[in-house]
């Protein structure tokens, strides 16, 4: 008998066995199978929802909600749900996420 299954690859425990559950555009989902982060332009809310079309980001790389970018790429931060490009031009050198001029 299973005791944990595979939930990062969208496994949750039921009736005794590990059962796959489709979770479209779905990264991260937790051990009840409810997506905790969405790929592309969506966002989650148990599932992947899509974002509002005038919202989307193409700096974005995370949405936290319909309209509000969460992670951006390198060179640009999250500035009041947008991206917008880092001072100076350019992304903090080995910097993941920034913030304005920094890292």
């Amino acid at each position: 008998m299973c005791s944990f299954c595979d939930f990062t690859n969208h496994y949750i425990f039921e009736s005794g066995e590990c059962k796959k559950v489709e979770r479209p555009n779905c990264k991260i989902s937790d051990t009840n199978g409810n997506c905790l982060r969405c790929e592309g332009p969506y966002f989650a809310n148990e599932v992947c929802i899509e974002v509002d079309s005038i919202a989307k980001d193409s700096n974005c790389v995370m949405y936290e909600s319909s309209n509000s970018c969460l992670i951006c790429a390198p060179g640009f931060y999250s500035n009041s749900g947008s991206c917008a490009k880092a001072v100076g031009g350019g992304a903090v050198t080995n910097c993941k996420i920034n913030l304005r001029d920094t890292c």
